[in-house]
Formats: C-alpha cells, sequence, structure tokens
C-alpha cells in the first residue's frame, strides 16, 4: 500500500487604482466628449489551490482524487472619472468633484458628477463581489487481469458568486474575504455531480 500527496496553495492580494466599471452619456461632460468614465479602486483577495492524492492499495487497485478550490473577493472604492483625455487623471465623486450617495444600504450610489451643475444624476451599482468554487474528480481503477481494467470516475464541480448590488444576499458578506466564512459557503454550494464508469479489454493478454 502506497500513498502520495501534493498540494499547492497560492494566496494573492492586488490592487488596482484605475479598474473600469462603467460609463454614461453625457453631453455636458465636454472634456471627454459626451460620455462620463467611470473607474474604481479594486483590493482583491484570491485563495487557490491544487491537491492531488494517489492511492496504490494494491498493483493493480489504484485510486487518484484531485481537487482545485478557489475563493475570491473584490472590494471597490472611491468612484471617479476621467478628468480628460489622454491622461491618467481622474475626479473622484465627492472629493474632487460631485456628490456620491449610498443607496439601499450601499447596494448601489447615486452620483450628481457636477454637484449643483448641469449634469444629470444616474444610479452605478455596487460592484463589490464573492466568488467561489470547487472542481473536483476520483478515479479508481481495477486491472482485473493483464492489459484489461474497469475505470469508475466521479467528477464534481460547485460555483457561485456573490453580488453586492444582489438584495438575495447580506450585503456584510460581499466583498471581504474570510477564510472559514468562504470555505464553509462554498461546501454549501448545491454540486453537480458527473460518474462515469470505463472498461478497457486486451484482447490477447
Amino acid at each position: 500500500e502506497k500513498f502520495e500527496a501534493r498540494v499547492g496553495p497560492s494566496f494573492e492580494q492586488s490592487h488596482a487604482t484605475a479598474q473600469y466599471v462603467t460609463s454614461r452619456t453625457d453631453q455636458t461632460a465636454t472634456r471627454t466628449f459626451g460620455r462620463r468614465y467611470l473607474f474604481a479602486d479594486l483590493d482583491q483577495s484570491t485563495l487557490s489551490m491544487d491537491a492531488r492524492f494517489n492511492v496504490t492499495l494494491t498493483p493493480r487497485v489504484t485510486i487518484e482524487i484531485f481537487a482545485q478550490p478557489l475563493l475570491s473577493s473584490g472590494n471597490y472604492e472611491n468612484l471617479k472619472e476621467f478628468r480628460a483625455p489622454r491622461a491618467f487623471d481622474f475626479n473622484r465623486y465627492g472629493t474632487d468633484a460631485g456628490t456620491i450617495t449610498a443607496l439601499d444600504g450601499g447596494r448601489r450610489f447615486e452620483i450628481d458628477p457636477d454637484g449643483a451643475g448641469p449634469a444629470s444624476k444616474f444610479p452605478v451599482d455596487n460592484r463589490d463581489f464573492n466568488v467561489r468554487s470547487l472542481r473536483s474528480n476520483a478515479v479508481f481503477r481495477w486491472e482485473w487481469r493483464p492489459g484489461s481494467a474497469l475505470f469508475l470516475v466521479w467528477q464534481q464541480t460547485r460555483s457561485g458568486r456573490l453580488a453586492a448590488s444582489d438584495p438575495d444576499y447580506p450585503y456584510a458578506r460581499v466583498g471581504n474575504f474570510r477564510l472559514g466564512r468562504d470555505a464553509g459557503d462554498l461546501f454549501g454550494l448545491r454540486p453537480d455531480n458527473i460518474f462515469l464508469v470505463k472498461m478497457s479489454y486486451w484482447l490477447n493478454p
């Protein structure tokens, strides 16, 4: 009997100062040719893992298990717009220009791009998110005679995405990374299972 395990975890944190969000037509935005281009800071945390386990019960019976979980969260802050074309320069709403007001407990924002100016207000959804996914499979192999084998395969996938703008989810759970909570949520997702049976037969053993 022999057992082998290989586990490769990876954790990444990133910060983007100008993540594109959306754009809006606005004829008063003359500096950007009648359109407002919205960006935000994005803080993202991602934990992923590749895990593989091999069990040799006998020279003819083996079990292989592979799992690839992923947990990721993204938090958007400091909504802003291009100040002028062909320049990496922004007006932050509520600080450099206009106003920004949280609606529905932070699920959406109302933006007035120029405050008391002529531009119309417009809503923007909160883009915070949490993503959870799992891909896994297990393979049982039995070489029941030399050159001939039976394979039993089980594949399972789980995936889900939480969006801050979705009223079905508690807003406080979205956009922040919590390992224990997010891992628990992952295994609470409904799985998709596939079972396969394969047999090979060598005609001249």
